[in-house]
């Protein structure tokens, strides 16, 4: 019954803070990988600041009901005697409540909420809390290839990697060339991508190949790795409909049959015309 009591009150109490108004902008969840960073690209509104007065940004862990337990706050700007490896990067002043969180590992999975002082008034945003998953292998890279797989297609082949750490990105290669220009992009939502690319002009004997991008990300003491492989379905440039040409060399009759293949193979026809042996060819 008190345990009932207590939920009812902590509900009750959050429900409060939710009526204040102040709420961040931030993705949620965040995964990380073990032994890694994470940025946390946050912003925050609903509160009237004073720009003259000083900012205070404040991280506090499971439970929005600041003060309750000291324990719970593990990140304060300005106060690097925190437990929890987490700072603000952003401008509080500009709204900007931007946080990098290092050395992640799975004791740091939470609930996060952050609170903003800014002299006489000190929110907290209960309602949109940040919540932070860490794994302990890394994401597999995607690759896509933009254009038809046609022959003599020129297509732009794409492995991205998703970069919780843009400090520390992931190494992208290719099984077949080693050392490419990799791009850290941020997106819309201000998490961040770091890409790899490369043109291709189609032929034949793409068709069937394997491609492999790797990606490699740096933690701590070592680096982990995942791979992708994807493989090539080309498509030729001929019609399936054969177009038979025929010439003639010496007593030789030849036949050519022109069909969606790749090779060259010589077939012998068994009957003759007026002495002439006839020969087909698939090209």
């Amino acid at each position: 019954m008190m345990k009932c009591i207590c939920l009812f009150f902590s509900d009750y109490a959050t429900m409060l803070l939710c009526k204040e108004g102040v709420t961040i902008n931030t993705p949620s969840p965040m995964e990380a990988l073990s032994g890694s960073c994470l940025n946390i690209p946050c912003t925050y509104t609903g509160l009237t600041i004073d720009p003259e007065k000083s900012f205070t940004g404040i991280w506090s862990k499971t439970t929005p009901a600041y003060g309750q337990n000291a324990a719970n706050v593990i990140s304060v700007s300005g106060d690097s005697s925190k437990s929890y490896p987490m700072n603000i990067t952003g401008n509080l002043k500009n709204r900007d409540c931007t946080t990098m969180f290092h050395d992640l590992t799975q004791r740091y999975e939470d609930n996060y909420f952050f609170r903003i002082e800014n002299g006489p008034n000190k929110v907290t945003a209960a309602c949109t809390n940040l919540q932070i998953r860490v794994r302990d292998s890394p994401w597999s890279p995607s690759i896509e290839v933009s254009g038809e797989q046609i022959e003599a297609n020129v297509v732009t082949i794409t492995c991205s990697a998703v970069t919780p750490c843009p400090s520390s990105p992931p190494r992208l290669t290719w099984d077949h060339d080693k050392d490419p220009v990799n791009n850290v992009v941020q997106n819309p939502d201000g998490t961040f991508t770091t890409t790899v690319t490369y043109k291709l002009s189609l032929t034949s004997p793409h068709d069937g190949c394997n491609l492999t991008c790797s990606a490699e990300y740096p933690v701590n003491h070592g680096k982990q790795i995942a791979k992708t492989t994807i493989t090539l379905n080309v498509t030729p440039t001929y019609g399936k409909k054969p177009e038979q040409v025929s010439f003639y060399y010496g007593t030789w009759s030849f036949v050519f049959s022109l069909f969606i293949t790749h090779r060259s193979v010589f077939t012998q026809r068994p009957e003759q015309t007026d002495g002439n042996r006839v020969m087909e060819a698939q090209i």
